[in-house]
């Protein structure tokens, strides 16, 4: 009960009955939660950026690529992976298509053109308000550009599964690139002030980066025999039964 002057408040019309006493459903509640157990943190882990030790448990969960799946002796191959790089996700999609399939000195000799602007990477799939360039026309398109940071990325990558087929005793020279996975990793939140008091967010879009290399195939050799037939061929033949 409280008293101010000639009026008198009880505390239980306030809501109040109770607070210390734990008849208050609300005030118990909230004793509850300050007295309870702390949950834990969230699993995510920001990879090459912490030094701080992780269980494996949360480590990123990957989705499963067949190229990379279906491997069986991961011995055969040389792997390199990097996650929650600092590095355009869409850029480095293009740079990696543009890679795929090169041979390892091929892959390697681009990438330092890109960087030199000499060759450029041609954008297909993300290549919304992306400027025109005469240096794509050798890649049946007109759209390209010189994403330097990406192929900065790839081009160390590229030497660090170089190392490691090396070391699972590959030959380096008889090398290609099988296989660049490329993910979108959580995106980073900050934020740009602006004007009167303004604020834009100012996100980031890091990437998760796999490279597979592997030996090259051996070349299917060409037929000894021509093959003679076809529709053409049979109706050609036709034609000359019937003038016969």
């Amino acid at each position: 009960m409280v008293e101010m002057g000639d009026y008198t408040v009880h505390s239980s019309r306030l809501g109040f009955g109770g607070l210390y006493e734990g008849q208050c459903p609300m005030a118990s509640a909230h004793a509850d939660a300050l007295h309870a157990t702390p949950r834990p943190f969230s699993n995510f882990e920001p990879g090459l950026t912490n030094t701080r030790q992780h269980d494996k448990s949360t480590a990123a969960i990957y989705a499963k690529y067949a190229s990379s799946h279906l491997i069986k002796d991961r011995k055969a191959v040389g792997i390199s992976k990097g996650t929650y790089l600092r590095v355009h996700f869409k850029n480095t999609r293009e740079t990696a298509a543009a890679v795929t399939g090169r041979e390892l000195a091929n892959a390697i000799t681009y990438l330092e053109d890109v960087q030199a602007h000499k060759q450029c990477v041609p954008f297909r799939r993300h290549n919304g308000a992306v400027g025109r360039t005469a240096q794509a026309k050798q890649f049946g398109v007109v759209q390209g550009r010189w994403p330097i940071k990406s192929a900065k990325f790839l081009l160390g990558l590229l030497k660090n599964a170089q190392s490691n087929a090396e070391v699972n005793g590959l030959d380096v020279n008889e090398l290609k690139v099988q296989n660049i996975i490329v993910q979108q990793a959580p995106k980073t939140h900050r934020r740009t002030y602006r004007a009167h008091g303004r604020m834009n967010p100012y996100k980031g879009h890091p990437t998760h980066l796999e490279i597979i290399l592997s030996p090259i195939a051996a070349e299917i050799p060409a037929a000894s025999e021509e093959i003679v037939g076809g529709a053409k061929e049979d109706k050609i033949a036709a034609i000359e039964d019937i003038d016969a």
